[in-house]
This record gives structure tokens, sequence and C-alpha cells, in this order.
């Protein structure tokens, strides 16, 4: 498994412990996930695509709030989009975040 693998696994494995729970601190859970993804667009990209093959595959409320939690997480982190785009096989990683 590879290193992003894991943080995306990471990831995934703590928006589903916030989805168990009753989400009142959502905007707090959301930048827990975008700092475990430390600023790199691979890790949210692919933890975005693993939630919505969750939902996909399992429409329920649980699968839902995941994907919201990434979706959010996606929202308040600080992501070089354009630097992930545009190299193929760059990290992505915002300078402002892996300084």
């Amino acid at each position: 498994m590879s290193d992003i693998d894991a943080r995306v696994e990471q990831i995934l494995a703590r928006a589903r412990q916030f989805a168990d729970g009753d989400l009142d601190g959502i905007e707090e859970a959301a930048k827990e996930l975008a700092e475990m993804a430390g600023g790199d667009v691979a890790v949210v990209a692919r933890a975005r695509q693993g939630a919505a093959r969750a939902v996909a595959d399992d429409p329920g409320r649980h699968s839902k709030q995941v994907l919201s939690l990434i979706r959010r997480a996606i929202e308040v982190g600080q992501w070089d989009w354009d630097a992930y785009e545009a190299e193929p096989g760059g990290t992505g990683v915002s300078p402002e975040i892996s300084g």
C-alpha cells in the first residue's frame, strides 16, 4: 500500500467515525480531515473518490455523511489544484501547507 493510499484510508476511517457520531462539530471535523491530508490534493481527491464509490455501493445515510464530510474538508482546506492538474504525477501540495 502506498503512502497516499494509507493516508486516504486514515481519512476515510476518521470520516466514518465522525459520521457515526452526532456531527455537532462538522466544521471542526472537516478541518481535521483537511489537515490529515496535509495539503496533498492527490490524497483528498482519492478520499473523495472513495467516499463517492461508497455512496454508489450503499446510498444510505452513513455513506452520504462521509462524502459530505470529505466535500466540506475540500472546501475548508488549502489545495493547489492548478499544480495538481498541471503536473503529471505532481503532488499538488500547497506551498503554504508544505512550507
